[in-house]
């Protein structure tokens, strides 16, 4: 078998590939072809008689591609007005956060110990519109800008179906996910390193969306996976697979965020495949309003708009990435421990104890420092208000700590270090706080 490599410009999915490799293997003497969307490359193979390749060349330009290497792209943009549209993006943006914060009520369920269905809806809509999905945020917002500016002659239905396999897939997702936490609850257990990890991945993907989207750094944007081949429809471009992508997005179960941890923590309470399915799949259909709105808008710029649009929400992105960052870098800082190593191996229960008073509430902990005895029995008392908040979980990692937290009195113990910090925050690394050594 003889193969020969063909350079091609233009494929930016894995939509194009498919639409390449299925147009070309309809031509006479053509055995396969493999689109390579990374290197700009086809790969033709044939056998003894060689394809015409002018037909080839054709068939590439007619589907759109351009046949010759594509231009090296630049590390930043040489054009001023990029700038100064994201310049002015945020500006724009920051003073909607300035506004936002200020008239902002934060969202609470103080008065709910066992939340009903109902309550686990109104918990979903709180968090589709809540900062602590900042993760899922960030990846709706940039991949639907960067599908539907690859997509400009596509029309508004097209460019917004998407998003109803993405939420649809949540929804069900969920459902059999919640079930399974229901049933088998040791299932879940992420460590701090291991969410702030995630954390960190998808913020690695969010900075190459902001770039690809704002134009302002094109070869750091040219870095910017595709999906696999595996959720286009074959020979589509303008359309994704609808069970491929409903099930991609399932997969959002397993990023941290805190009203998700809190709703998966009840329905392992609940003991039951269908009250956990039930939990999970009303908690997720209560996000949609709010993840439909975040990334359907952009379905309906077009035209000259369409790509200013695009650049301010590509400056979003880049926001949305700093502050998960800021969030991964807390949780991931956690495991170091204490400031100075000296630890006393004792039995604990011999130890003198002192108790230290903290209360969790919907804006996070308070008092954020707590000064403690060294080489004491620590008997920390948190007072949960609102269990179903993004400060639900507490997490003390250098002394093996991860709580749950219910309404009203919640103990944990530990041993205090000889000296040092020990510090705690939530399971998403958005509130944090230490308890400080003092003789």
């Amino acid at each position: 078998m003889n193969k020969k490599s063909i350079p091609v410009s233009g494929m930016h999915c894995g939509a194009c590939e498919t639409l390449l490799e299925k147009t070309l293997s309809k031509i006479e003497g053509v055995a396969a072809v493999s689109a390579k969307r990374s290197k700009g490359t086809l790969e033709i193979s044939y056998g003894n008689s060689a394809p015409d390749w002018n037909a080839v060349k054709n068939s590439i330009k007619e589907c759109g591609y351009a046949v010759g290497e594509a231009e090296k792209k630049p590390w930043f943009s040489h054009d001023a007005e990029d700038y100064e549209w994201v310049f002015a993006s945020l500006l724009a943006i920051l003073a909607a956060i300035v506004v936002f914060r200020s008239l902002w009520i934060e969202w609470s369920m103080g008065n709910v110990a066992s939340p009903t269905l109902p309550v686990v809806f109104a918990v979903g809509l709180a968090a589709g519109l809540s900062t602590c999905m900042a993760l899922v945020w960030g990846l709706v917002l940039g991949v639907s800008a960067k599908w539907n500016a690859s997509r400009p002659n596509a029309s508004a239905w097209s460019r917004f179906e998407p998003h109803l396999y993405f939420n649809a897939g949540r929804v069900v997702g969920f459902a059999i996910l919640g079930g399974i936490l229901g049933s088998f609850w040791s299932l879940l257990g992420f460590s701090h390193l291991l969410t702030g990890a995630l954390t960190l991945a998808v913020a690695a993907v969010m900075i190459l969306l902001g770039a690809n989207l704002t134009g302002i750094s094109p070869r750091l944007g040219s870095y910017l996976p595709s999906l696999p081949k595996f959720f286009d429809a074959p020979g589509d471009s303008d359309r994704p697979g609808r069970i491929k992508t409903a099930l991609l997005w399932a997969s959002t179960f397993f990023l941290p965020c805190g009203f998700t941890l809190a709703m998966q923590t009840y329905a392992i309470s609940t003991g039951n495949f269908v009250l956990g399915a039930a939990t999970m799949g009303i908690f997720a259909l209560g996000t949609t309003p709010g993840l439909l709105g975040v990334g359907g808008i952009t379905a309906f710029a077009k035209g000259a708009f369409a790509k200013r649009f695009f650049q301010f929400v590509g400056t979003l992105v880049f926001l949305l990435w700093l502050y998960n960052l800021s969030n991964a870098h807390s949780l991931v800082s956690l495991g170091g421990g204490y400031e100075k190593t000296e630890t006393v191996t004792v039995d604990p229960s011999t130890l003198e104890i002192q108790e230290v008073r903290m209360v969790q509430d919907s804006f996070g902990y308070s008092p954020k420092t707590i000064p403690i005895k060294p080489n004491r029995r620590i008997r920390l008392v948190v007072e949960g208000k609102d269990p179903y908040s993004c400060a639900s979980r507490l997490v003390i990692p250098s002394v093996g700590v991860s709580k749950a937290l219910k309404k009203g009195e919640n103990v944990i113990e530990f041993v205090s270090p000889t000296s040092g910090t020990v510090r705690f925050s939530c399971s998403m690394g958005m509130y944090t706080g230490k308890f400080v050594v003092e003789e």
